[in-house]
């Protein structure tokens, strides 16, 4: 399992501009990069503190891991 970091910040935002990853949330992801940074800091804060469990989904070698 790997943590989310703020290098991962450019790709977070990219994936919420996505209209078809958001078309059926209540919310439509960060409103810029900075804000993404801002996110993962903060879930990685609630991770920390036990107050959140995030799990996400990502792509490596052609295979999906979740």
């Amino acid at each position: 399992m790997s943590q989310m970091n703020t290098e991962d910040a450019e790709d977070l935002y990219h994936f919420y501009s996505d209209s078809k990853v958001t078309q059926y949330l209540d919310w439509h992801g960060p409103a810029s990069v900075q804000d993404s940074r801002d996110l993962i800091q903060s879930w990685n804060q609630y991770f920390q503190d036990k107050r959140l469990f995030p799990w996400g989904c990502m792509k490596s070698r052609g295979h999906f891991w979740m």
